[in-house]
């Protein structure tokens, strides 16, 4: 009966109506024993029943327990406000956690302080967003996860939450929520810090420049974050080529680096000397302090270097040395200007030169009208470049240019008051001319002029003086002998008469020089002016020969002749010599 009733109650009373009646049965036997306790005390002896019981078994279900933290889950590495977790890149976490089953465990990091287990044994899920999970890890042993390209949350600070959660095959549970040993303080828990990619958007410069001279490349970029540790310090990089990278920047030549806490950036740099001129394609990179390189990397544009003109020096004229015409008639004589070309946008863009040779004195000077007179100009097929002169980069040729210098040049090697151009000189101008047309000009220096000098020449345009046939004691009257005479130099000209005895085959039958008489009109023998001299030469006789202006031009004057034959001369041919000499005249000046 007794197990009947115990099978029953079993079956049909709830653990609690058990646990009371087990309560009050011991109550029950703490009375009676106090009782007979008080019996015995009291000297009256007691008849005692005999107590009749029961048992009951007990049972409870032991739930699976959750792990415990052994090692507080950390970043690895450590991000931290100067130095957070570019977007894009991977940041790991690691912990441990002890298992009372030594059950093994995942590591999750979650968005939000809530997950949930797996009831199946399998890896838990996150309420909000999975950060990273780990593989499953053995009890007592570190977990480590990954969260790879972290994507670009809206702020720059990411709370994250641990959870270490076991594989029971039907009770699953996950630990505490953990931030890390000290969250907000240690640089190791939460939260992660995350850095944004600047956004660049355009690149312009001021223009085209001169060799030299400084360009200004501002770029258009935005930074979102603020946040952390104040505006990131932006870098731009300016490159020859679309070749960068983040760590070392350009990967051929850099034009210039800047770096700017603002949104804009601006980065100078100067174009070399010589640089060519033209358009030239430049590419820009940016990267913020965390070598975050930007959206829209690289933006492109070009640089211009302008065209300069060239620029002319060491003008010389004929090596420095005077020139020394030759007479009309003659070769000219060949006068040299030579210069130093220099262009900033190489030697290479001189297309080549072209010259003055100049008077001083000249209406215009290098800028003068064409006159052998006064003025050459020597085309540009006449002026030759220097073999040699310019090389690779250089700036610098050599020119030379060249003219021939007509016999009547004006002379500028006399001085006094005979010499009224005594105080000028010669000079050159020599312009270098580049490929773009532009031009630069430069004259003698100063120290280095030249002088034409002077040249006084005359030609007897007949053969001889013929004063025909006369008697002995007579003279030639009115029959004048004539000699014409024409300047061949480049002054105006009187001219020194002198003259040698006139010969009948031996010396002991001459006729004496001074028996000849000269002028410059035609008249009797008697009424000419100057006896000819034959000792020396005569002093200059005023003749009208003034200096030619042109090449073509025939400047003359007539010298009329007579002569005496003494008495007693035997008759036959005498044969001598005159010398007319030229000499300058100061009147003639044209």
């Amino acid at each position: 009966m007794a197990q009947k009733i115990k099978r029953q109650i079993k079956r049909s009373m709830p653990l609690f109506i058990i646990f009371c009646l087990l309560t009050s049965t011991a109550s029950l036997a703490l009375v009676f024993n106090f009782d007979f306790s008080l019996s015995n005390l009291l000297g009256q002896p007691t008849a005692l029943a005999q107590p009749y019981g029961d048992q009951a078994t007990t049972t409870v279900t032991v739930m699976n327990a959750a792990p415990q933290w052994a090692v507080y889950p950390a970043e690895v590495p450590i991000s931290t406000s100067t130095s957070p977790i570019n977007v894009g890149y991977d940041i790991s976490f690691t912990g441990t956690a002890n298992d009372l089953e030594s059950d093994s465990y995942y590591l999750a990091i979650c968005s939000s302080s809530s997950i949930i287990a797996s009831t199946t044994g399998g890896m838990p899920t996150c309420v909000g967003n999975t950060f990273c999970i780990s593989t499953l890890t053995v009890a007592g042993s570190q977990a480590t996860c990954k969260y790879n390209n972290v994507t670009d949350p809206s702020a720059e600070i990411q709370d994250w939450y641990a959870f270490a959660c076991d594989n029971h095959s039907t009770e699953g549970d996950c630990s505490i929520v953990s931030q890390g040993a000290n969250p907000g303080v240690l640089a190791s828990s939460s939260p992660f810090w995350v850095n944004h990619a600047p956004d660049f958007t355009a690149v312009a410069d001021d223009g085209g420049q001169d060799p030299g001279d400084d360009y200004t490349v501002t770029a258009t970029v935005t930074d979102s974050d603020s946040v952390l540790a104040g505006l990131d310090e932006l870098t731009l990089d300016i490159c020859s080529t679309d070749s960068w990278a983040t760590s070392t920047g350009c990967t051929a030549t850099t034009f210039c680096t800047a770096t700017s806490t603002s949104d804009d950036i601006i980065c100078e740099w100067a174009t070399t000397t010589p640089a060519i001129d033209g358009s030239w394609d430049y590419w820009a990179f940016v990267k913020d302090e965390h070598e975050m390189p930007a959206i829209g990397n690289s933006q492109t544009d070009i640089y211009v270097v302008n065209n300069v003109a060239p620029t002319v020096s060491s003008v010389e004229l004929h090596g420095g040395i005077d020139i020394t015409l030759n007479l009309k008639n003659s070769a000219e004589v060949l006068a040299t200007a030579t210069a130093i070309i220099a262009d900033n946008n190489t030697c290479h863009d001189i297309d080549g030169a072209t010259s003055t040779i100049y008077w001083s004195g000249v209406a215009g000077l290098h800028n003068c009208t064409a006159d052998d007179d006064q003025c050459y100009d020597i085309a540009q097929i006449n002026c030759e470049y220097q073999a040699g002169s310019c090389s690779g980069t250089s700036t610098t040729a050599t020119y030379i240019c060249s003219t021939t210098i007509a016999f009547h040049a004006i002379p500028t090697d006399g001085a006094g008051g005979d010499y009224p151009y005594g105080s000028t000189d010669w000079l050159a101008a020599i312009q270098g001319i580049d490929d773009d047309g532009a031009v630069g000009i430069a004259t003698t220096v100063p120290g280095s002029a030249v002088h034409v000098e002077t040249l006084l020449a005359l030609e007897v345009q007949e053969f001889g003086i013929n004063f025909g046939s006369i008697r002995g004691g007579q003279d030639s009257g009115t029959d004048n002998g004539t000699t014409t005479l024409e300047n061949y130099g480049n002054a105006p000209i009187n001219s020194t008469f002198q003259g040698d005895d006139l010969f009948k085959g031996t010396s002991t039958n001459y006729i004496e020089a001074y028996n000849q008489r000269y002028g410059t009109t035609t008249v009797t023998y008697a009424s000419l002016t100057y006896q000819l001299a034959s000792t020396s030469p005569s002093a200059p006789r005023d003749l009208d020969i003034d200096k030619p202006t042109t090449a073509i031009q025939t400047i003359t004057d007539e010298v009329y002749w007579g002569i005496d034959i003494p008495a007693g001369k035997i008759s036959g041919v005498y044969d001598g010599t005159n010398y007319i000499v030229s000499a300058l005249d100061n009147s003639g000046w044209q």
